[in-house]
């Protein structure tokens, strides 16, 4: 794993992880959510139509992570 990159593994067709200042969150129902933690720390402000490039390059980050789990039992 990357350094700085840490994602919590998916439950409930939840997922949420964190690079940096930015983290980005993962409900099926809702699709995703990108927020700037050190301006926004109440996760208010979804970034994820703003910044693309960051949403793009982070939902990428979380599929490759994925791909290292193992498979449920």
């Amino acid at each position: 794993m990357k350094k700085g990159l840490s994602f919590t593994p998916s439950m409930n067709s939840l997922a949420a992880g964190r690079i940096g200042s930015y983290k980005l969150i993962r409900v099926d129902s809702l699709g995703f959510r990108l927020y700037n933690l050190d301006s926004d720390p109440g996760e208010e402000d979804d970034l994820g139509k703003s910044d693309t490039n960051k949403l793009r390059s982070m939902t990428n980050e979380l599929e490759e992570w994925k791909k290292g789990l193992m498979p449920p039992l």
